[in-house]
């Protein structure tokens, strides 16, 4: 293909990708890290059940509940639409197994709706009395009664794409006291509008009756992913409204790439783990809440959040049900009005413990006050936690900061477009930010937090010896020149090919090229490229863009190649993202084969282009780190 074709498919295919792209987050059962294991088990049985208009509401939910009662390991309901309405309890105790799980789900294209019109029942309880594994709710709309969906003892259950609302308590609940869940995958939902006594959206777990004591029931090793939660006030009578919350004791917990807002009380609240593994929290968006944004007690990693205008504190960490100890906050990005990060007790976090135990990390925060502190501390920390390249606007209190902890930002302009009030909420760094290239490399590595809010790699010069510069600072890394994620394939010689840009992507640059270098020489190579990131095996690797276009080029004797990309000046499609990958099919040992990892970059409008840190004009090559 000669390159003069190359360019004109790339113009032609970026205005198609922008008119046709739609993402593919929450549609299918496309299997994905949020979701189980034994999700993709093919049922042995499909049963049908629609709505008969000849019947009432009540009767087609008496239907409806036998026949989900009825189901056994393997089979799967698919529901037509239609409101289900029940009057009283409605306890599943089903058991499936990871090969033969349960399925209960919306037809495609269907709007099912359970509705529990008796006040003092929950709409569903599972695993009462027998407990329930191996079982998925997907596609269903849930409203009306007490609790949404209770959980008892239950292991592996699934709920993923259902829509709970307008319920008399909690939306998501495990477990009541007495009872443990494990392996819960919470994906998807919407849950919203609670405005009971206890309106928490998803409340995991249920404490002991004192300090550091023994937790009533626990929750473990469960994925809280993807969901939207907003609307969460309760009733006023009591402080509630959490939009998910983790109990005391509870552990192994992964909160992940939530959208949470308009609540009463923090958008995410998560307690400790009586010295249990850590909990999770990453990569989660929390804007307009009327307390804190996130609160964590400690033994947690929090990580790749973004919080935006909340009531009290972005972040805020103290003893609560148990020791604030063992926490890692790393690489956030807050931004409000009010205090940033109120960190309370942090001059005492390992109580009877060695020390090296518990260490606490403030690491690669971008912490953003409009008129208050941007870091308040009680009391000056302990020396076992670790500070360390915070980017600050605001003042820090309570503690005198050693040079690096905290590094003056510049204000919103450091952000592609936050604002105050949450309207904007796109924190990418800008060109020219205080947050580029300035962040911690060793203790990233050595907590793990390798990739940011959208799974794009961090570059990691110093840690990986390759040429780059150091992570961005906050919840994410710019796009200027392309964030990296998924792995290589590298070649059978050992070669790892690797991919970059010419320069900024900047809408009118005619002379734009996607790059390659350490492939082989003289040989074939393609560039798949598209609008959404996928994850397809292929060849002991994987593709990881979309192939909506697949023009192909040969690379040079040095092993590099350079696919023309002209970028065209339409306004329209600033901001469109672009997944891109190079495949080389030339290698003469088997499987012949080595590919790229995956590069995302974001088309900016014309006239953006500003110095990057660490000298240069903008047109400084990445790391593919």
């Amino acid at each position: 293909m000669k390159y003069g074709m190359c360019a004109r498919l790339a113009a032609l295919a970026l205005s198609a990708m922008a008119m046709s792209h739609v993402s593919s987050a929450g549609e299918g059962l496309l299997i994905g890290p949020y979701d189980p294991p034994w999700g993709s088990a093919i049922p042995t049985e499909i049963i049908s059940l629609d709505y008969d208009e000849l019947l009432t509401s009540n009767e087609n939910g008496t239907i409806l509940k036998n026949t989900i009662l009825g189901l056994s390991a393997g089979q799967r309901l698919e529901i037509g639409s239609g409101t289900y309405t029940l009057n009283g309890l409605f306890n599943v105790q089903l058991q499936g197994t990871a090969s033969m799980p349960i399925w209960v789900v919306a037809k495609p294209q269907a709007d099912v709706h359970i509705h529990q019109e008796h006040p003092g029942q929950n709409i569903m309880k599972i695993g009462e009395l027998t407990p329930s594994a191996y079982l998925v709710f997907q596609g269903i709309e849930f409203s009306g009664g007490a609790v949404g969906i209770q959980f008892h003892e239950c292991s592996n259950i699934w709920i993923n794409n259902c829509d709970v609302h307008d319920t008399g308590d909690r939306g998501i609940a495990s477990p009541v006291i007495g009872s443990n869940c494990d392996h819960l995958y919470i994906t998807r939902n919407e849950i919203h509008d609670l405005y009971s006594a206890f309106g928490e959206g998803i409340y995991l777990g249920n404490p002991g009756p004192a300090f550091q004591g023994t937790p009533n029931s626990v929750t473990s090793q469960s994925i809280v992913a993807l969901n939207h939660v907003y609307n969460i006030y309760g009733d006023g009578t009591f402080p509630t409204g959490d939009g998910i919350e983790i109990k005391q004791g509870s552990w192994g917990n992964w909160i992940v790439a939530n959208e949470v807002h308009d609540t009463g009380n923090p958008g995410i609240l998560v307690y400790g783990t009586n010295g249990n593994p850590r909990n999770r929290v990453q990569g989660n968006l929390v804007y307009r809440t009327d307390d804190n944004g996130i609160q964590v007690q400690g033994e947690a990693l929090v990580s790749n959040n973004l919080v935006v205008d909340v009531a009290l504190n972005g972040f805020q960490s103290f003893n609560h049900e148990g020791w604030s100890t063992d926490l890692v906050v790393m690489h956030n990005t807050i931004v409000t009005s009010g205090i940033g990060m109120k960190l309370v007790h942090w001059n005492n976090k390992t109580p009877n413990q060695p020390v090296g135990i518990g260490e606490t990390y403030l690491i690669n925060n971008a912490i953003y006050s409009q008129f208050d502190d941007a870091v308040s501390f009680s009391n000056a920390p302990e020396s076992s936690v670790v500070i360390g390249r915070n980017v600050t606007f605001g003042s820090i209190s309570g503690y005198t900061p050693f040079p690096n902890q905290f590094i003056p930002g510049t204000g919103l302009i450091d952000f592609e477009n936050v604002t105050w009030n949450a309207d904007g909420r796109d924190a990418v760094p800008a060109p020219g930010s205080a947050l580029l290239g300035i962040g911690d490399n060793f203790f990233v590595e050595q907590q793990g937090v390798l990739t940011d809010f959208n799974g794009a790699k961090r570059d990691l010069v110093g840690v990986t010896g390759k040429p780059g510069v150091r992570p961005e600072v906050g919840a994410f890394e710019a796009l200027s020149f392309g964030c990296h994620y998924g792995e290589p394939l590298p070649a059978p010689n050992g070669q790892t090919m690797e991919i970059y840009l010419s320069d900024r992507p900047v809408l009118g640059d005619s002379d734009f090229e996607i790059k390659l270098k350490n492939g082989p020489a003289d040989v074939i190579c393609v560039l798949i490229f598209g609008g959404f990131p996928i994850q397809v095996p292929w060849k002991g690797g994987a593709i990881w863009a979309f192939p909506y276009k697949v023009p192909f080029t040969f690379t040079n004797s040095e092993g590099e190649a350079s696919m023309p990309f002209p970028l065209p000046g339409d306004p329209s499609i600033e901001g469109l993202n672009v997944y891109a990958q190079w495949v080389s099919d030339g290698y003469p040992i088997p499987p012949n084969v080595a590919f790229t990892d995956g590069i995302r970059f974001a088309l900016e409008a014309s006239g953006t282009a500003n110095p990057v840190p660490g000298g240069g004009t903008g047109t400084q090559q990445r790391s593919s780190d």
